[in-house]
């Protein structure tokens, strides 16, 4: 009998496999001419929003109908190799994807839609400014971004209220953007971008929210980017992913964790949520989440269908909706403040006991040893402020309605670095965060919550080497002091 070697049967296979899909590809790009030039399409976007003025639900339509009027062979410009990487931290990004075919590109701006920014923000405060400067977002940060110092031990901070910086917009965007967009949209020197979508026509994307289209790749700006401009083959994607009609992209990386999930993702959905409620038969795709119940709450509260929600490796979408990201631990302003206000203005907490937040967490390196005996502290200064104290514990945690309901009274938040201290979102405007910060690495703390206290308008209070072996007797003057200006 005729014996073919294994190693050989596999090399033959390998041939076919090549040679196959070279001939298919060949074959997919010759079938159609060639697509209508982008920059037609930018013009009509532009001109149409100058018509649609505040009604980006009316232009995102308009988009999805001119694409679908470019005559296009489903993915006859694809690729199995990734000739381009297109990351949206690059100055020269939306000039880049201004040139892609089949894909359509909005801006909000902020002259565009009806809604006003909070107006009242406040400089922090630490008991030790000069070791922040080392931190994550530590240095000129603050200042940068948000017009907003640190004073060390100087509470009047809390009394006088700020404005913010005009470069709090920038957060989001490609480096330098800004007057290229005012350009190219016609906007004025006093408009800023506040969110931008892109929607293309027959595309890649995985769980982590990486897009292909045709031969490049689209990178959001997001936590952990770094290592994700690789170009790679396709093969698993096209032989692998899931067929969807239309997709709108909500999923990033870590995006199953409770901070990513809560300060990164929710606040991409919200400048489109309105559209995206009534337009039921688009999927959202999302990672599965570690905390299955707080997830299902969370849209359940914004009333978005569970059967709505995919969570597949791979898909391929014949019109996907891709919002803009942000900088990993920098939350773009416009569309934090659209979910703090939803669930604020949702939430009526009008004559219930306003209330002093205590978070116990029960990770080994971010939490209070002393926590029991902090605790007793926190008890006896609220009697004296006829406040009462509610210990938000991380094991088992409240539920979403619960956590909504205790943030919202809060005139006081504090404790140790952590997930949690993302609920802060949901905290009224008056509310004051002290936060114990933890070492990330051996000489830095992380910054964040600091970062998302000044975009929400709320005052931040950070304690340097202010976790686990943190002192009540440390604490107790700062908690005296910051329930003056509550």
């Amino acid at each position: 009998m005729f014996k073919v070697r294994s190693s050989h049967t596999v090399a033959i296979c390998i041939s076919f496999v090549i040679c196959s899909l070279y001939i298919y590809n060949k074959l997919l790009n010759s079938l159609e001419e060639p697509i209508k030039s982008h920059t037609i399409l930018l013009q009509r976007i532009i001109e149409n929003q100058m018509t649609f003025q505040n009604r980006i639900d009316d232009l995102i339509d308009f988009c999805e109908d001119e694409l679908m009027r470019i005559k296009q062979f489903e993915y006859n410009n694809f690729s199995y190799w990734t000739n381009y990487v297109i990351n949206s931290t690059e100055e020269t990004y939306f000039q880049w994807i201004s040139g892609r075919d089949s894909i359509a590109t909005i801006v909000v701006w902020r002259n565009q839609v009806n809604f006003t920014l909070r107006s009242d923000y406040y400089n922090y405060i630490s008991n030790n400014c000069d070791i922040l400067t080392n931190d994550i977002y530590g240095g000129t940060f603050g200042v940068d971004n948000y017009n907003l110092t640190c004073f060390t031990n100087e509470f009047s901070a809390f009394k006088n209220k700020k404005t913010l910086s005009n470069s709090v917009f920038k957060i989001g965007l490609p480096q330098n953007s800004v007057k290229y967009l005012r350009r190219v949209w016609n906007r004025s020197d006093n408009d800023f971008p506040l969110s931008y979508i892109h929607i293309a026509h027959n595309a890649f994307v995985n769980i982590d929210g990486d897009v292909w289209k045709d031969d490049y790749k689209i990178l959001t700006q997001r936590c952990f980017q770094s290592g994700h401009n690789l170009r790679i083959p396709l093969l698993t994607y096209f032989f692998f992913a899931r067929s969807y009609d239309r997709v709108f992209v909500l999923t990033q990386k870590s995006s199953d964790a409770y901070f990513h999930f809560t300060v990164e993702n929710l606040p991409r959905l919200m400048p489109y949520y309105k559209w995206l409620l009534k337009k039921e038969s688009i999927k959202i795709l999302l990672a599965k989440p570690k905390y299955e119940k707080y997830f299902q709450e969370v849209v359940s509260a914004l009333k978005i269908p569970k059967s709505r929600i995919i969570h597949d490796e791979y898909i391929k979408a014949r019109i996907l909706y891709y919002p803009a990201g942000g900088t990993c631990g920098r939350s773009p302003i416009y569309g934090t403040q659209l979910l703090a206000n939803y669930f604020n203005n949702s939430n009526n907490q009008e004559n219930k006991t306003r209330i002093i937040i205590l978070m116990k967490r029960s990770s080994p390196t971010r939490q209070w040893l002393r926590h029991k005996y902090i605790l007793q502290m926190v008890e006896r200064i609220a009697k004296e402020h006829l406040l009462e104290v509610m210990e938000f514990s991380d094991n088992p945690a409240p539920s979403f309605t619960e956590t909504v309901e205790y943030f919202s009274r809060a005139k006081l938040i504090l404790g140790p670095h952590g997930a949690g201290l993302s609920n802060i979102i949901w905290a009224s405007k008056d509310a004051i965060i002290i936060e114990g910060l933890c070492k990330i690495t051996p000489q830095q703390s992380n910054l964040c919550y600091r970062n998302l206290a000044a975009v929400l308008g709320l005052r931040w209070y950070g304690i340097s080497d202010g976790c686990l072996n943190l002192k009540e007797e440390v604490l107790e003057p700062i908690i005296r002091e910051s329930l003056k200006f509550t």
